[in-house]
């Protein structure tokens, strides 16, 4: 899969929709991915014929956050570094952009993937969606905005508790808590 296929775009009367595109791997973020995103990103904010976004995932996932298979061929990784090209510009994109930008989210949303969820103005959520922050499963702390958005959404002793176990939330919580805005049947989402 080329890059220009990671992320699919399609614009409808006003309204564009970007479909992360690796369902095989749960939508799991790539380098090139985060690039295709960010770059869909800035077309749509410089595009008059663009009103609103949507933000979705192909297949049953949103996205499982970093695929980390991309991390193991390579000797040295700098989180940093790859945070600062990717999921940091990402964040700032969405929160920057002046057009309503709308997190559609089913079957699962973990680690970056969920700042990026957090990052858009609204996130309608299918029902049995299950949110996971996921993080220091892999010994690194919170990015992608997840440690900022998170505890403004649902307070901050929920973002701790959920952070530190990686307990994984429904789509009720996160409609109770302030991070879903509207629950609905799968069926209902698109």
């Amino acid at each position: 899969m080329g890059s220009s296929d990671l992320i699919v775009s399609q614009l409808n009367n006003n309204l564009l929709t970007i479909k992360l595109n690796r369902p095989d791997q749960a939508n799991a973020f790539i380098h090139p991915m985060s690039i295709a995103l960010l770059d869909a990103l800035s077309d749509a904010a410089a595009d008059p014929a663009v009103r609103c976004i949507v933000i979705t995932g192909a297949g049953d996932f949103f996205s499982a956050g970093q695929d980390l298979n991309e991390f193991h061929s390579v000797d040295h990784v700098s989180y940093q570094e790859h945070i600062g090209e990717t999921y940091n510009p990402l964040i700032l994109a969405l929160r920057h952009i002046e057009k309503p930008v709308l997190a559609s989210i089913r079957g699962a949303v973990a680690g970056a993937a969920l700042g990026i969820a957090l990052a858009c103005d609204l996130r309608i959520v299918a029902e049995g969606t299950l949110f996971t922050v996921g993080f220091l499963g892999i010994g690194l702390v919170p990015d992608s905005a997840v440690s900022l958005l998170l505890p403004a959404m649902m307070g901050l002793g929920r973002a701790v508790q959920f952070s530190f176990t990686n307990t994984p939330f429904d789509a009720d919580q996160a409609l109770a808590w302030g991070i879903a805005n509207r629950v609905v049947p799968l069926n209902d989402l698109d």
